[in-house]
């Protein structure tokens, strides 16, 4: 047996450069793809986002993208089903809300803050936030939209969110343990 060790431990020192980055590579993804399967379950991610800190403070938007872009990674067909929902607390805010998404007129000038963010998937889930499902009567009214865009421009270009939620500390771990790419969330 030891005979064996030390040819093999002859062969490996003899291997190229190229060889030993080949092999680093194929292990790297291993470990990655252990990553990726770290999270089997939409309920699995949800959970692991309820002990991001303070995220229902401010970064319930970025969870509904979370939520999405693991989705989308992981299950595509159940992706395109996806809803997202502004919960605002006054009429006024709604309305506003509403009519400029309708009519796409929205701009960093125009368009409210929503209170609240949720995620759904067309006739599987409720409505669901990092805590668990959103308690709708908590919020007056519901803006039903299925944009990603829409949402990335309310995480990226509204002012005013709260700034309880650590951005700048929490989106990196966010994007490393669910696997995804979270780049275009301003920090």
């Amino acid at each position: 047996m030891m005979n064996f060790l030390n040819r093999t431990m002859s062969l490996l020192k003899n291997l190229n450069v190229t060889m030993f980055r080949f092999f680093s590579y194929n292990i790297m993804n291993l470990k990655l793809y252990a990553m990726e399967t770290k999270y089997k379950t939409l309920e699995d991610v949800r959970r692991f986002l309820d002990k991001v800190p303070m995220i229902n403070c401010g970064g319930c938007g970025i969870s509904a993208l979370a939520m999405y872009r693991w989705l989308k990674k992981n299950f595509p067909e159940q992706a395109s089903k996806v809803i997202f929902h502004f919960f605002h607390r006054d009429r006024e805010s709604f309305e506003n809300n509403e009519s400029l998404i309708k009519n796409n007129a929205y701009n960093e000038n125009n368009i409210l803050i929503p209170a609240h963010i949720g995620f759904q998937i067309k006739n599987l889930t409720k409505i669901i936030d990092s805590e668990k499902v959103v308690k709708k009567s908590r919020y007056g009214y519901q803006l039903d939209f299925d944009s990603e865009h829409i949402l990335m421009y309310a995480i990226n270009k509204l002012c005013g969110w709260n700034d309880m939620f650590n951005r700048e500390q929490s989106v990196p771990v966010i994007a490393k343990e669910l696997g995804i790419d979270l780049s275009d969330v301003l920090i």
